[in-house]
């Protein structure tokens, strides 16, 4: 499903799909709608990456055309208590995109923590720097 809706949005020029799920749907459609999302955008990216192989600053600016539509949506998700399951893992794999730079960052300050490594929820930080303190 998620790649018919890609075709469809990439022919109207939205940044997602109309086919987001409904708040109503479940954890899991969510986050595997989120995370092909993602993917498709690496994708993406890869692809302007290897056309761009002798441009440096084409290079430099090639991002996941779907990160900040797609945190947008998550973060939307997470503060409406509507993010469940695997969900905030993927706001985090999105947000650490995000704090890399290569996109522009959400409203909120990404969940990312010393090591760069994103955050699982709002409240624990994860990852080595986590762990040593």
């Amino acid at each position: 499903r998620c790649a018919v809706a890609l075709t469809g949005a990439e022919a109207r020029g939205s940044p997602l799909p109309a086919a987001a799920p409904a708040d109503a749907a479940a954890p899991r459609d969510v986050f595997l709608w989120a995370y092909a999302l993602y993917l498709a955008g690496e994708k993406r990216k890869e692809e302007e990456l290897a056309e761009a192989a002798r441009d440096a600053l084409a290079r430099a600016k090639a991002a996941n055309p779907y990160c900040p539509a797609l945190g947008d949506e998550l973060d939307r998700r997470r503060r409406r208590g509507l993010l469940e399951g695997l969900g905030p893992y993927a706001l985090g794999v999105v947000r650490k995109e995000l704090a890399r730079g290569h996109a522009r960052p959400l409203g909120d300050a990404p969940d990312v923590d010393d090591d760069g490594d994103a955050r699982l929820d709002d409240d624990a930080p994860r990852g080595d720097a986590a762990a040593a303190r």
